[in-house]
């Protein structure tokens, strides 16, 4: 039933679940267990784009949490990556090397990127492979490339952002965190249009002080989606203050808004005063 629910997100949210969810124990040495995982992977994305209907969940039998860095297994899944014809899957997969860590897949990544008629769709997901890879073998030098390929990817030249809109971009700079993110979302923060979600991003960063008012205004929008994300902008600060504002929208006509603020306090009250 684990394994179920793992590859069920993993699809649904390609890995960038895991920082939250809990990522995968690695075992460098099982090297069989990773590649008979790989190619489960595989044959499950090549299910759900042929029958996206269909419960592709069926018959992956081996425990596809199990993540390993070992080279043979890193050089297997290259090859199936250079063979594979949808861009789809590709992706997944690309998605999959990141989060195997292998500090010596950012050579691959790299002949990746230099391919012609590349899609911006599968030049995020390398990047985002890359940083990935960066922040799992704790090597600066490969963060340092990942924060010039993504600056590179967003348009940003000495602090400015060309679109704070992209949310290949937002997903990047969140995941890379730190300055970097920090910089990024402020910028976007000062820009009305993209205000709210740039907010929420800073909050879940810990930046509280400057967007507390920014959802405290938004949970009495007339926009279903912006009271939405500010109550997930509330529920990350966690204060009593944000809690008592979360509170007001549990009788909201929207069924799925009272729902999420229903959610929220009861999970408030549950752990004594923390969202």
């Amino acid at each position: 039933m684990k394994t179920k629910i793992f590859l069920i997100l993993l699809f649904v949210y390609g890995f960038t679940f895991l920082p939250s969810y809990g990522l995968p124990q690695q075992n460098p040495d099982d090297c069989e267990t990773a590649i008979e995982a790989i190619t489960e992977y595989v044959e499950f994305l090549k299910c759900v784009a042929e029958t996206p209907n269909s419960d592709c969940i069926q018959g992956q039998t081996s425990p596809l949490a199990i993540l390993s860095d070992c080279k043979e297994a890193c050089d297997y899944l290259e090859s199936i990556i250079q063979k594979e014809n949808s861009e789809q899957i590709r992706c997944g997969l690309i998605r999959y090397l990141g989060w195997m860590g292998n500090a010596e897949s950012v050579i691959f990544l790299k002949q990746m990127l230099n391919k012609e008629e590349l899609s911006m769709n599968e030049k995020h997901h390398i990047i985002f492979a890359y940083c990935q890879i960066g922040k799992f073998s704790e090597r600066q030098d490969i963060m340092d490339e990942a924060v010039r390929l993504t600056d590179a990817f967003c348009g940003a030249q000495q602090g400015l952002y060309a679109d704070c809109a992209n949310s290949d971009c937002s997903q990047l700079y969140y995941y890379m965190g730190g300055e970097t993110a920090l910089n990024f979302f402020f910028y976007c923060f000062e820009n009305e249009e993209t205000r709210l979600p740039a907010a929420l991003k800073l909050a879940l960063l810990g930046e509280y002080k400057k967007t507390f008012p920014v959802f405290a205004e938004a949970i009495n929008s007339d926009n279903n989606n912006d009271i939405i994300t500010a109550l997930q902008g509330l529920k990350a600060i966690g204060t009593e203050e944000a809690y008592l504002l979360i509170k007001t929208q549990i009788k909201n006509e929207n069924e799925s808004i009272a729902k999420i603020a229903q959610k929220f306090c009861e999970n408030y009250e549950k752990k004594g005063g923390k969202l």
